[in-house]
């Protein structure tokens, strides 16, 4: 269970994170299935005297309404939910039609928006900027830039650690 309406409780991914910290384990950056999954992770980082981002960076696969609430403000992957859904539809309605098994998967874009929580390093915003100017001319989704989580920090992941949650 993610999320306890009785008490309020991220508790699986919460205690989840809490029993790697425990470890003596520290990641320098989490990525969570989805944003209820970041609050907790974040939420436990916290909880542990950690500092999201300066310690550990933390990024969500949804891109609900509730990431741009959190403390800080989650940088997240965001889904096109409702085109997902339309697109799922379509797809199993062409296979009733079709009487067809399988069906190629479809590619929907997504969005890469950075935040308080991971925040995009100043070497890099210049690239998403232009990124973003080529994707507007060519109708491609954007990666928004939040000027407020753009840093001077350099983006410090090194990855021979095998640290990993």
């Amino acid at each position: 269970m993610l999320y306890d309406p009785i008490t309020g409780e991220l508790s699986c991914v919460y205690r989840t994170v809490q029993e790697y910290l425990a470890l003596g384990k520290k990641p320098q950056a989490v990525i969570a299935y989805g944003d209820l999954m970041g609050l907790g992770t974040q939420r436990a980082l916290i909880d542990a005297g950690l500092r999201v981002p300066e310690d550990v960076g933390v990024i969500a696969l949804t891109g609900t309404h509730l990431s741009a609430k959190a403390h800080p403000a989650m940088t997240v992957v965001a889904q096109p939910m409702a085109r997902m859904g339309q697109t799922a539809a379509d797809m199993l309605s062409e296979m009733i039609r079709d009487g067809t098994r399988r069906l190629l998967g479809r590619h929907i874009p997504c969005q890469l928006i950075f935040r308080e929580s991971f925040p995009l390093p100043a070497a890099m915003a210049d690239e998403v900027r232009a990124y973003n100017e080529l994707a507007v001319i060519s109708h491609r989704p954007t990666m928004p830039v939040n000027e407020e989580a753009v840093t001077d920090e350099p983006a410090d992941l090194d990855t021979s650690s095998g640290s990993e949650l």
